[in-house]
């Protein structure tokens, strides 16, 4: 993971088939980011093909332990994925 030219962290993540209509693929993702300060969980609902999910914040460690909120991921699966991270504390 990269700010502004600068690596700030590292990410991982994960999807299982829910379901399937025809070509339209459903997952739930779990996603892992590791920050200098802690990591972040989040989870949610993907729709294989569509470029943006927004995803809850299901908990951390370190400096995010507890934390609520919402991880925005654009760009899925390109060169050009970026997460906006909101936090309610």
């Amino acid at each position: 993971m990269f700010r502004d030219g600068r690596q700030v962290g590292e990410d991982g993540s994960s999807c299982r088939v829910t379901g399937l209509d025809g070509a339209k693929i459903t997952t739930n993702c779990v996603l892992s980011v590791r920050l200098p300060d802690g990591q972040l969980t989040a989870q949610s609902l993907w729709t294989k093909g569509s470029d943006t999910v927004r995803m809850a914040v299901t908990g951390g460690t370190g400096a995010y332990r507890g934390a609520t909120g919402e991880l925005t991921c654009n760009d899925i699966q390109t060169p050009h994925e970026t997460y906006h991270i909101v936090l309610d504390r």
